[in-house]
């Protein structure tokens, strides 16, 4: 049976040289910039574990500000993009077992959570790991006022994922990608589908590059609740669309 421990902070700070602990979990309510600094800090260690987000916000909790779908989102986008094999979403009426739990179990981000499982399962999951190395522009803010960049990046150069919290501009560096031609795609954790550069919804990427070197992407729509992930693969790798089902 896999073991790990239910922590305040991360289940690192105590147990995470004893063998026992199979994987590493986080408790990173009420912490929002945890969600990149300590996950990332516990996929570094030696020897190696895994390491999940056991608890992040809930959503509708009534915090400052309020725990909303797209924060539920970017908290488990930041997660896995920085190394977590995992993320649990919450709920605020359904963790308390109160007046209206039935309504809780259609909130928006229950439903949002499926498109980040579909995107990574579309993919090579196990071979992603982060790469903050390839964005060359700033990586943007991870405390009061979202607009993180996190990427992800096959080993093999095969794919990348870029998540943009707000859907500001980013300069990457293609030249960390395999192959000769490059497919991008837009594609949307509020609804799991693909959009071009107009923010209209399409079923292919929308633009194939041959370039290597910086490139400068600029999502669809930008502002709070307009997350998007930009889909970067080589054309040779023959992958299906981000977020198939497979």
């Amino acid at each position: 049976h896999l073991m790990t421990i239910h922590p305040v902070g991360t289940s690192s700070d105590d147990f995470h040289n004893d063998t026992w602990l199979d994987f590493n979990m986080h408790q990173t309510w009420g912490h929002q910039s945890a969600n990149v600094t300590r996950v990332r800090s516990d996929y570094m260690l030696t020897p190696v574990k895994p390491v999940l987000n056991g608890e992040p916000g809930y959503e509708n909790r009534p915090e400052q500000p309020t725990s909303s779908a797209w924060k539920c989102r970017y908290e488990g986008y930041w997660s896995v993009f920085s190394g977590a094999f995992g993320f649990t979403y919450g709920a605020n009426r359904v963790w308390q077992c109160g007046g209206e739990w039935h309504n809780a179990l259609e909130y928006e981000g229950a439903s949002d959570m499926q498109h980040l499982r579909y995107l990574l399962e579309s993919r090579p999951m196990l071979k992603l790991i982060p790469d903050q190395s390839m964005l060359l522009s700033e990586a943007g803010e991870i405390h009061k006022e979202p607009s993180y960049r996190a990427i992800l990046r096959s080993k093999d150069g095969k794919c990348a994922l870029v998540y943009s919290t707000k859907g500001l501009p980013f300069n990457v560096d293609l030249s960390k990608l395999s192959g000769t031609k490059i497919n991008a795609y837009w594609y949307s954790p509020r609804d799991g589908l693909l959009y071009d550069a107009e923010f209209r919804q399409v079923q292919s990427p929308f633009v194939t590059l041959s370039v290597r070197g910086a490139y400068t992407f600029t999502p669809p729509t930008s502002g709070e609740n307009q997350d998007w992930v930009l889909v970067l693969d080589d054309v040779a790798a023959g992958f299906p669309v981000p977020g198939a089902r497979i």
